[in-house]
């Protein structure tokens, strides 16, 4: 017993003084706030809706005192998303039984690219408090249950309204489920009244929850008066 005490020891304390850390970081306003935008890329691009959604987005970070760049951690998007899609056939190997398991060796030579993602993006947060993304590519859709398009990660006849394949909706999610890093997502409002909203996030570093949480709640008042942050049901769904 005390032995394993001992061995969790160190790793409970370092959770709880990070916690404590950035809980003493909290941020009272935008003003100062060192924010990155990865606003878009070749690998899953997005569309019109979306890159108005994170425009607007960053204009009312800007007015309120924030600082803005457009940047992204030194990864390779190819690499984020061919790692998340082999992570998740592993997770998902059981409910698939028309999959074929992957050799140990495949296995942990993923962990280790994973890793040095995970790595890459701790090095990129040392420059910046968190980094705004798009949630997805396009905007929302009408749902099908079509068989074909399960699991959502394989390849599939289907295509995103933009025309990519479907599979890359899971691309921007990733950047936050395959770093197991925090992030809140919000809406920022159609141009039009009856358009449905685009979703962004905003990831954060490890553990930093509260960060991430804080910074959409100082969005959302200061995006009053704006479609940024604003949470409405289109009047489509009222």
């Amino acid at each position: 017993m005390c032995q394993k005490f001992s061995l969790q020891t160190p790793v409970i304390v370092t959770v709880v003084w990070r916690m404590l850390f950035f809980l003493n970081q909290e941020f009272e306003t935008l003003k100062g706030c060192r924010i990155a935008v990865w606003d878009n890329d070749n690998v899953c691009p997005v569309d019109e809706s979306v890159s108005s959604a994170t425009l607007a987005t960053r204009k009312v970070l800007e007015d309120a005192g924030a600082k803005v760049e457009i940047a992204k951690p030194k990864i390779d998007s190819d690499e984020l998303l061919h790692c998340y899609r082999e992570c998740v056939h592993d997770a998902t190997l059981s409910q698939q039984p028309d999959q074929t398991a992957r050799t140990y060796s495949e296995f942990l030579v993923t962990q280790q690219r994973q890793c040095k993602i995970r790595d890459a993006f701790a090095n990129f947060f040392s420059q910046y408090d968190v980094l705004l993304t798009p949630t997805f590519p396009v905007v929302a859709f009408r749902h099908d249950d079509t068989p074909v398009d399960y699991p959502f990660y394989r390849d599939s006849p289907r295509t995103l309204p933009n025309g990519l394949p479907y599979y890359l909706g899971c691309f921007w999610p990733a950047v936050a489920n395959l770093t197991l890093l925090p992030a809140t997502a919000f809406p920022v409002q159609g141009k039009r009244e009856e358009s449905l909203p685009v979703a962004l996030q905003i990831v954060g570093r490890e553990l930093d929850d509260f960060t991430c949480l804080k910074l959409v709640e100082l969005l959302e008042e200061a995006g009053k008066g704006t479609r940024v942050a604003q949470f409405k049901i289109p009047a489509r769904l009222r």
